[in-house]
């Protein structure tokens, strides 16, 4: 398993407490920051806390939204490549890793199922709340 630093869970403890809610899948989260750090793959999961932070919006108002439509079809097609750009970048980062933490993540996010598609909605946005976070931290530094 990944070990999560004491830095990495003051990381964490912040955002919870702007997002203030607790994150569902903390251990996970921990693990992804862990990984890009000691790979030096910071911008990776930047873009992949932006990608998460746009495809939580955009499924908020697809799902508004309701039916598709002429309006929609865009925003619709864009969704999906966000979410597909983001489940390529976390197993980008978890090749770095040991094949258990690799397992253990797959297992959780990536079966072709309704529960793990939750899942992984659910995952995006809790990296979302990364990006407020740096939103708020560059607003207040």
């Amino acid at each position: 398993m990944i070990a999560i630093r004491p830095e990495t869970e003051r990381l964490l403890d912040e955002v919870e407490k702007l997002a203030k809610r607790k994150f569902r899948y903390r251990k996970e989260l921990g693990w992804l920051a862990e990984i890009a750090e000691s790979g030096k793959n910071q911008g990776l999961f930047d873009e992949i806390v932006f990608l998460s932070k746009f495809a939580t919006k955009s499924h908020g108002v697809l799902r508004r939204e309701g039916s598709p439509s002429d309006d929609t079809a865009k925003l619709s097609r864009e969704y999906t490549e966000a979410v597909q750009k983001v489940a390529l970048r976390i197993q980008s980062l978890l090749a770095e890793t040991t094949d258990d933490s690799r397992t253990d993540f797959t297992r959780l996010f990536f079966p072709l199922t309704i529960k793990s598609m939750d899942n992984f909605l659910d995952l995006l946005n809790e990296l979302s709340w990364f990006k407020n976070y740096v939103i708020d931290k560059r607003g207040t530094g």
